[in-house]
């Protein structure tokens, strides 16, 4: 009976230490830009464009997808928050946050350098005693500078939302969305670029009982986003 209560206890331990060795792994976001960044690489070896030279022209009149991963200034304050919240219930505060980096922005470069667009991501995730999952939505336009150089830049502006459900979640509000942002290897079928941007959009979380409103996060306040566009 004594082996069979080790057994269980050992196996209950492997579920919290499983937990620990993801964040852990998840946090090392530098790591896992670099690997995300290699792996399209390694998928623009298939792009069609590849295969027609007379079509790798500068990104001008055409549609492109940017694909990275991109970092967010405050998801931190969504743990800490939710950390509060159960201990003012009596609850058990074990929870774990992070977030899933992956960004895709499909645009549409017109030859007068405007540029038109949308994207979704990173995924925020909070898991453990509470739950919360939240996905940043954005519309933009802007224009790019020297399309025709090997080195360009842009500009774009929009509006964002994110798209968030969870234990405390009372509502988001949209907000401006704006930044700038950099390209290299223009006359490659695949270009590297980093963007950092500007997010006014807030998700609103429950505040503890007997306290009136909601807290509002901005999320995204600062985000960088570093990406392949093909």
């Amino acid at each position: 009976m004594a082996r069979s209560k080790t057994t269980v206890a050992a196996g209950s331990a492997t579920v919290p230490i499983a937990g620990l060795v993801l964040v852990k792994f998840f946090r090392n976001k530098f790591i896992l830009a670099a690997v995300f960044l290699l792996m399209l690489s390694v998928f623009s070896l298939c792009h069609p464009r590849l295969c027609h030279p007379q079509e790798n022209a500068p990104a001008s009149g055409m549609f492109r997808i940017a694909m990275g991963y991109c970092f967010l200034s405050q998801t931190d304050d969504i743990k800490d928050t939710y950390k509060h919240l159960l201990r003012a219930e009596g609850r058990d505060a074990d929870v774990f946050g992070t977030s899933l980096g992956v960004k895709c922005e499909p645009y549409y470069q017109f030859k007068n350098g405007i540029r038109a667009g949308a994207s979704a991501g990173p995924l925020i995730l909070i898991a453990g005693d509470s739950h919360h999952f939240q996905v940043p939505l954005n519309l933009s336009m802007g224009y790019s500078f020297f399309q025709d150089a090997p080195v360009s830049g842009y500009l774009k502006c929009g509006i964002s939302w994110h798209a968030a459900t969870g234990d405390y979640v009372a509502h988001s509000a949209p907000g401006f969305y704006g930044g700038a942002g950099c390209e290299i290897l223009n006359h490659k079928p695949v270009h590297i670029g980093i963007e950092i941007m500007y997010d006014a959009a807030t998700v609103s979380l429950d505040r503890p009982r007997g306290a009136s409103g909601h807290k509002k996060i901005q999320t995204g306040e600062v985000t960088v986003f570093l990406y392949a566009d093909f």
